[in-house]
C-alpha cells in the first residue's frame, strides 16, 4: 500500500539500511520483489558496507539472491571487514547459494584472504 503511495524505496534507517535491505534480512521474498519492481538500489549498503545480496547469503534466501542477481547485484562486495557474499553462503553451509554465487563469476579469492583458503 505504501509503495502505491510512492513511498521512497531509497529511505534508510539510522544504520543506513534500506527497505530492500530489510526485506532480505527478512527473507520477505514477495517484498523484495515488490521493491525491485519500483527500482530499489540492490547496490545500496548498510553503515557496515553490507549488501541487500551479502543479508540474503547469510540468511539462505535462495529465491532472494536470485532475484538480486538478476537485477544486477554486485557478486563481489565484501563488507568493512572484508567477507564477501560468497563467504557468508559458505559459512551458512548454503552449497546451493555457493553455486549460484560462482556461476555469475564470484571470486573465491575476494576480500578476506584467510577466510577463502580455508
Amino acid at each position: 500500500m505504501l509503495l502505491d503511495k510512492n513511498a521512497d524505496v531509497h529511505k534508510c534507517d539510522k544504520n543506513e539500511q534500506s527497505p530492500l535491505y530489510v526485506a532480505c534480512v527478512g527473507g520477505y521474498s514477495d517484498i523484495v520483489k515488490m521493491l525491485l519492481e519500483k527500482n530499489a538500489d540492490v547496490h545500496e549498503c548498510d553503515k557496515n558496507e553490507q549488501s541487500p545480496l551479502y543479508v540474503a547469503c547469510l540468511g539462505g534466501y535462495k529465491d532472494i539472491v536470485e532475484m538480486l542477481l538478476e537485477t544486477d547485484a554486485e557478486v563481489n562486495k565484501c563488507d568493512i571487514h572484508g567477507k564477501s557474499p560468497l563467504q557468508m553462503a559458505k559459512t551458512g553451509g548454503y552449497k546451493d547459494i555457493e553455486e549460484i554465487l560462482l556461476m555469475k563469476d564470484a571470486d573465491v579469492t575476494n576480500c578476506d584472504i584467510d577466510e577463502s583458503k580455508e
